[in-house]
């Protein structure tokens, strides 16, 4: 009986040096010998001993099968994507949020994200077969891999970007509401519109989540997946940023004639031209814009001068916004982006929160309330620690299991 159990367990033991070989990465000639020599051994032990016959067939097979499971399990151990980040600091929640210059995002199997400054992108999958990353607020140039075996998407909003194999192109994640999509090369799918779209190389599409409204056409300009450069232009230099706000995103140029086409200034900031909509305010004058214009020019002047990096500007024409049209569903959204200021240009979390506070009681159901309860729990864990965000983060898993945040939450209720 002692030596039936011999018999049997000697495969395990075998299982064992395997897997401790398989995780070093080296097999040596001298280890095969012996293997070689146990083999041996335990085929003329199953013939002189019919008797253990059958057992030693069933361990055979079992340790056959986990070694198996082993070696593939150390695989894809072995093939998962990771990635580096040169340009900025790492925040926390795996946030890449570039304020002075251009941060690249390097994964390892050849893919880049070139996450423009001012933006805020967040690698929530990085597995040896898919990368999601969230694109929480402005722009990144995706250049996908020649012959990537992963599959990466974007998410942005309500929406969805799956780049195809060698695909290159731009994603713009505007005002929280605007998603406009340029591709350069390749193929690319989005979801989250209406139906879903398959572009191709030379077109682009803008949808608005607010409205609901698609527009698909040819890209208006060729762009390289190079660092932007400002337009230089023959009118009026742009006001110098103080040190305290960000460089402003820089949008596509635009035609003199798509410039003259503009029938109001809403439709400039749908097409990123926030520089027209400032020009046009400061002629007629700051103070009188913000006293006597129409909530749709107001809220045009808020987004522009935000999405700039004039946060005093802008916080100026959300309050004016919130104190003149106080009834509407854009006041209410107000109380969102003066959190927004607060949160990523101020770095003021306590001021933040009572922001997203004041937005999520006065809307509810409003289009940034899952937005505005993440980041309410993010803005928690940086002023009081990641221990006092835990209820948050439970309470934003019930409500939104799926939401950008989710991963973050996962990691304060499970740490």
């Amino acid at each position: 009986m002692d030596s039936q159990k011999q018999g049997v367990s000697r495969p395990f033991a075998r299982l064992g040096e395997l897997a401790r070989s398989v995780a070093t990465g080296s097999v040596s000639r001298a280890v095969d010998a012996v293997g070689e020599r146990r083999a041996v051994e335990a085929l003329a032990n199953r013939r002189r001993n019919p008797r253990g016959h059958r057992l030693f067939g069933l361990a055979t097979v079992l340790a056959t099968a986990v070694a198996a499971f082993v070696i593939f399990t150390l695989q894809i151990a072995r093939n998962a994507v990771s990635w580096t980040v040169d340009g900025a600091p790492l925040g926390e929640g795996t946030y890449v949020s570039p304020v002075q210059k251009e941060a690249m995002v390097r994964f390892s199997e050849g893919t880049e994200f070139a996450v423009q400054r001012g933006s805020r992108l967040r690698v929530a999958e990085a597995g040896a077969k898919t990368v999601k990353a969230v694109l929480e607020v402005g722009a990144s140039r995706v250049r996908i891999a020649n012959r990537s075996p992963v599959s990466f998407r974007i998410e942005a909003g309500p929406f969805s970007v799956s780049p195809g194999a060698v695909a290159s192109l731009m994603v713009e994640w505007l005002a929280d509401e605007l998603l406009r999509v340029s591709i350069f090369e390749g193929e690319t799918s989005v979801q989250g519109t209406p139906s879903p779209l398959h572009l191709h190389a030379g077109q682009q599409v803008s949808a608005n989540a607010r409205d609901g409204t698609v527009e698909v056409g040819p890209l208006a300009r060729t762009a390289a997946l190079t660092p932007a450069v400002p337009e230089v232009r023959n009118e009026a230099p742009p006001r110098p940023l103080s040190s305290d706000e960000p460089a402003p995103l820089v949008a596509p140029a635009l035609s003199s004639a798509a410039t003259a086409r503009r029938a109001t200034w809403s439709d400039a900031v749908a097409a990123g031209d926030y520089a027209f909509v400032l020009r046009e305010a400061e002629r007629r004058g700051l103070t009188s814009v913000l006293a006597e214009s129409s909530l749709a020019d107001l809220v045009a002047v808020a987004d522009a001068a935000r999405l700039s990096g004039r946060k005093e500007l802008g916080k100026r024409a959300l309050s004016a916004e919130r104190s003149r049209f106080a009834r509407t569903n854009a006041a209410k959204d107000a109380a969102f982006f003066l959190g927004r200021i607060a949160d990523d240009q101020e770095h003021g979390w306590a001021n933040a929160i009572t922001w997203y506070d004041t937005y999520l009681s006065e809307a509810p159901h409003g289009p940034f309330t899952t937005e505005a309860f993440g980041r309410r729990m993010v803005a928690i864990s940086r002023l009081s620690g990641r221990a006092a965000a835990r209820a948050t983060a439970v309470e934003y898993l019930q409500r939104f299991p799926g939401g950008p945040h989710a991963a973050l939450a996962h990691d304060l209720v499970h740490e």
